[in-house]
């Protein structure tokens, strides 16, 4: 049953990452009503995630890159004058336009909505789905989904790894699978060596950076010593296996971009972990109404915010990877920006100390943006190489079983479709559970190239309540 709660809080904050803890830093000692949800069951996000309470897991978030962020964590957890709501999903927001907005949750006890004059969302991002032949076989995961076992647990989901991909988290997964006891075949990289090495081009990144850079040679050390090949100019180009994983195929990339079949290599694995980038987890938002942009290398569909971090809808702020993929760091400082920006639409603490600290964050954040965009290049994919892996009978649309051949074979009647969501009546392409999550960032790049028209006027497929889905047993009378 749908159980409303009177009181009508100041702030919802969703998402209890690096961006929501810092909002939630920054609004301490405001005397304010703040109610926190996450759908895990302690804070921390997915880079900070902790295992449950009563775990005892050593050496969790061992090493210098996250002593910023457990000190963070450990400060906000403490806090007792937060409503912690764990567990629990947004499932949509209402009366976005209003003074007093509704939040519907779905929780441990089912299904109830909060009132709230202000909402920051900051959901985090999700693994970019990259389809190739066996890629739904069981044992293909997402990198970040590996991280989780590991991280939070200690568990290795696996016995034997492969990693392929562009993003450089790939390493540090395969080296955190490695320390928890995993084995790991090798760490394929789609760039060339050549690429990477540009890097060191952009020397004062490198030095305003340089912990992040010596902890990502001590990672590259470590897999080295344990004779664990990290292959550049290569790409996945498709798991092997009838009902698992049994191996991967990998094959060089010539310098025109073109995958070289004939030499591929097999790889014994049981497990392939993806990782050629992130999207935005920007759905819960648009659902809101507020308006959305394409960007390709900051992930797809981003929030265009204010100074305050206000997204187009009036109180309904927007903090971390759905204002573009760029790191914990990054998202920690919007987090805190949007809490400045509440603070002062509340006409609180709009004193100097305000004015100083917006002034420091907007500073940190321009150094550490340089970095998010050295990070981008990097590790950007071509749309070619993507469209190569490709088979005709490769799942596109995993929810609704559309393969490559329908992409193709839907748009040949109609060529001049000029919206994702006009295709998606026609096709089926994205309306499974996940809402488009698996396929619309590939449909609406296919769309655009074949009309000839940006992605911003082919838009995304229109996100609906509920934004995640719900058991119908939750939304019926206990």
């Amino acid at each position: 049953m749908i159980a409303d709660h009177d009181t009508v809080a100041d702030m919802v904050i969703v998402g209890a990452g690096p961006a929501g803890l810092a909002a939630i830093d920054t609004l301490g000692g405001q005397g304010l009503n703040i109610h926190v949800i996450d759908e895990q069951h302690r804070a921390g996000g997915q880079i900070y995630r902790q295992p449950p309470a009563t775990f005892r897991v050593s050496n969790w978030m061992d090493g210098p890159l996250y002593d910023e962020g457990k000190a963070l964590l450990r400060d906000v957890e403490s806090r007792t004058d937060i409503n912690w709501h764990f567990g629990t999903t947004v499932l949509g927001l209402f009366d976005a336009d209003d003074p007093v907005k509704q939040v519907w949750l779905n929780g441990p006890d089912g299904a109830y909505t909060l009132k709230t004059r202000a909402v920051l969302i900051a959901p985090g991002c999700y693994d970019l789905p990259v389809a190739f032949p066996g890629w739904t076989l069981p044992g293909v995961m997402s990198a970040g989904g590996v991280q989780a076992f590991v991280k939070s647990q200690q568990i290795v989901p696996g016995n034997r790894f492969l990693f392929a991909g562009a993003h450089p988290l790939q390493l540090i997964v395969a080296d955190q699978v490695l320390a928890a006891g995993g084995d790991v075949a090798a760490v394929v990289f789609s760039q060339s060596f050549r690429e990477v090495f540009k890097a060191l081009k952009h020397m004062s990144v490198l030095w305003r950076h340089q912990l992040k850079f010596r902890e990502t040679a001590k990672v590259l050390g470590r897999l080295r010593k344990a004779g664990i090949p990290v292959i550049f100019n290569h790409s996945i180009l498709n798991a092997e296996g009838q009902d698992a994983v049994t191996g991967a195929r990998v094959v060089p990339i010539g310098e025109d971009g073109v995958i070289d079949s004939a030499r591929a290599r097999t790889f014994d694995c049981d497990r392939v972990a993806i990782c050629y980038g992130f999207l935005p987890n920007s759905e819960l938002v648009r659902q809101a109404g507020a308006h959305a942009e394409w960007d390709r290398q900051a992930g797809g569909w981003i929030i265009p915010h204010d100074r305050d971090m206000c997204s187009s809808v009036p109180d309904i702020y927007v903090a971390g990877e759905i204002t573009g993929v760029a790191g914990a760091e990054v998202a920690a400082e919007e987090g805190r920006l949007a809490a400045l920006g509440y603070l002062s639409r509340m006409g609180k603490n709009t004193g100097d100390s305000s004015i100083i600290q917006r002034r420091d964050i907007e500073s940190r954040l321009k150094s550490l943006r340089g970095f998010a965009d050295l990070l981008r290049q990097l590790s950007h994919v071509p749309q070619s190489l993507l469209d190569q892996l490709l088979s005709a009978d490769t799942l596109i649309c995993r929810c609704e079983g559309r393969t490559a051949a329908d992409l193709e074979t839907d748009l040949a009647p109609s060529p001049h479709f000029n919206t994702a969501d006009g295709f998606k009546l026609a096709s089926r392409f994205g309306m499974g559970l996940c809402q488009g999550r698996f396929c619309s960032h590939r449909v609406t790049q296919k769309l655009a190239q074949q009309s000839g028209l940006d992605e911003n006027k082919v838009g995304g497929f229109s996100t609906r309540v509920p934004v995640k889905p719900v058991l119908i047993g939750d939304l019926l009378p206990k």
